[in-house]
């Protein structure tokens, strides 16, 4: 025996039952501590936005056709819903463009003007190649009809 029930009268020592109603209570309170624990929303407390947006104020008015101007003020990127990339057919500097940037354009419409002296250039050197191949052409046709 220990100390406590050597030096204890029978009458001040707690029977087992009350010992086991003791226990029994005390784990009741830890799983009702527990179980408010567990339901209570952790992120309500954590982040002051999670519980909703602010309640925005509403005034009813009289419908009207108006322009509204809209300003927006604040840091960050605009990224559009639709963006088009423009492909050229042919390559070399620009010496026009035709649109401005957020412009409607339509399939067909001319938006840039390429410098056309490179295919100028290109257009006479092949019609001189083929002045040189005629020329060439005719000098056979002499020599075939002379052999």
């Amino acid at each position: 025996m220990d100390a406590l029930t050597r030096d204890t009268p029978a009458a001040a020592r707690p029977s087992r039952t009350r010992r086991a109603v003791m226990a029994m209570l005390c784990l009741a309170v830890a799983a009702a501590i527990g179980w408010a624990i567990w339901l209570w929303p952790k992120h309500a407390a954590l982040d002051p936005h999670a519980a909703g947006p602010d309640v925005v104020p509403v005034v009813a008015g009289i419908a009207r056709i108006a322009d509204v101007p809209i300003y927006r003020q604040g840091l960050g990127t605009v990224q559009a819903y639709n963006t088009v990339n423009v492909h050229v057919m042919v390559d070399g500097p620009l010496t026009e463009v035709r649109f401005h940037e957020g412009q409607d354009v339509k399939r067909g419409d001319l938006l840039a003007r390429v410098d056309p002296r490179t295919y100028q250039a290109a257009l006479d050197l092949a019609l001189a190649k083929r002045a040189q191949d005629e020329a060439q052409l005719a000098n056979a046709r002499v020599d075939l009809s002379r052999y």
